[in-house]
């Protein structure tokens, strides 16, 4: 009965199989733009703002971890709308917005700048959390997947840390 429901609302194995390559390869892209980005900050900042805005740069390189969280989820998500999982679309949504406004009205007036940060990181890491356990227990990710991705992000993360060190952040 489950699989007779999950084949007409397009979850299939092969469905599975196209969803397994695009995810890698959105993550792939992902973790390549976000990676970028964090590396050549010092560079784009100036590009495309002025000098004035250099205080951005540790800001930029620290919301990158973040964001490549944020990326994969935005790609789990929009999957869920191909399979008419629309209740799984809007809690992982609505979920992402009221986390990341509790805490950033929580942060921001503490830290400025570098509480929306965090309360991005946070909101992205922990949305991306319950998203890949969800879509785990349904058997829509692979183990190599969810391996990938973690280690993508990990690898992110210890990159700006390790950059912020360099640039005496």
């Amino acid at each position: 009965l489950f699989r007779s429901r999950a084949a007409a609302a397009g979850d299939t194995p092969e469905v599975r199989a196209e969803l397994h390559h695009a995810l890698r390869l959105g993550l792939l892209i992902a973790f390549t733009g976000c990676g970028a980005a964090a590396v050549l900050a010092p560079w784009l900042i100036p590009l495309f703002f002025s000098g004035a805005f250099s205080g951005g740069i540790a800001l930029m390189i620290a919301y990158m971890p973040g964001e490549l969280c944020f990326q994969f989820l935005v790609v789990l998500t929009a999957y869920q709308l191909t399979i008419s999982r629309r209740r799984r679309y809007l809690s992982w949504t609505l979920g992402y917005v009221v986390l990341l406004s509790a805490i950033a009205v929580v942060a921001i007036p503490s830290f400025g700048a570098l509480g929306f940060v965090g309360a991005h990181i946070a909101a992205s890491a922990l949305m991306l959390a319950v998203a890949v356990a969800t879509c785990w227990r349904s058997a829509q990710l692979r183990p190599s997947l969810v391996a990938l991705a973690a280690a993508l992000i990990a690898t992110l993360a210890a990159v700006s840390a390790g950059l912020l060190y360099l640039n005496g952040q």
